[in-house]
């Protein structure tokens, strides 16, 4: 054991960037410390931004297991898209924004104050 303190990972989060404390099982922002968020409540906002794009998979198996005709592809912003054309030959566009409006991560996450 070297008495320095290790690092603490750091995760990046959409335009935020968060230490990883295993410890006290916590998100904590790398530029205000007093913005936390436990394990918990970062995993619902991962889930929230498809991180690892599990989202858009399931979307795509769920309409294939319907008979629906899938596309995928990228909108010409670079965000992932699918193309989806129901039986009816009605089309449902799927966008993936990795850009989630502040506001409504608020609302959901909640003020710490």
């Amino acid at each position: 054991m070297t008495g320095t303190p290790r690092q603490l990972p750091i995760v990046r989060i959409a335009h935020k960037s968060f230490y990883r404390d295993d410890r006290l099982k916590q998100y904590r922002n790398t530029d205000n410390p007093h913005e936390f968020y436990s394990f918990e409540e970062m995993q619902t906002v991962l889930k929230l931004l498809d991180v690892g794009g599990q989202l858009m998979k399931n979307i795509t198996a769920d309409a294939e297991m319907l008979g629906m005709i899938v596309q995928g592809g990228q909108s010409s912003s670079g965000e992932d898209v699918i193309h989806i054309i129901t039986p009816d030959r009605e089309l449902i566009t799927v966008v993936r924004n990795f850009e989630p409006d502040e506001e409504i991560l608020e609302g959901i996450i909640g003020d710490e104050d």
